[in-house]
């Protein structure tokens, strides 16, 4: 039998602490896809995860794929609440 193992969900406290760690490296965001620039977000996301582990506010330590889909989910977040506002103001 495959049984999913439930895990603990982010809190908004874990949420802000990502966010002020990814601020510390901006190379994450680059849209270039070259060897060197790759080799860089990797190595940038290496240390994203080891900073987020060892200072956790929650105190659940999270793998480098769950802290790079939150991430993923907490832009796509801040766009749809941008484009809303856009919808609001006009």
């Amino acid at each position: 039998m495959n049984e999913s193992v439930n895990k603990e969900n982010f809190s908004s406290g874990d949420e802000v602490h990502l966010a002020e760690i990814v601020k510390e490296h901006p190379e994450v965001e680059s849209r270039r896809y070259d060897a060197d620039s790759l080799h860089k977000k990797n190595h940038a996301w290496k240390m994203i995860h080891d900073a987020y582990n060892s200072s956790c506010p929650s105190g659940n330590t999270r793998s480098l794929d769950q802290l790079m889909e939150l991430w993923n989910r907490l832009k796509v977040k801040a766009t749809q609440d941008r484009d809303q506002q856009r919808k609001d103001v006009t």
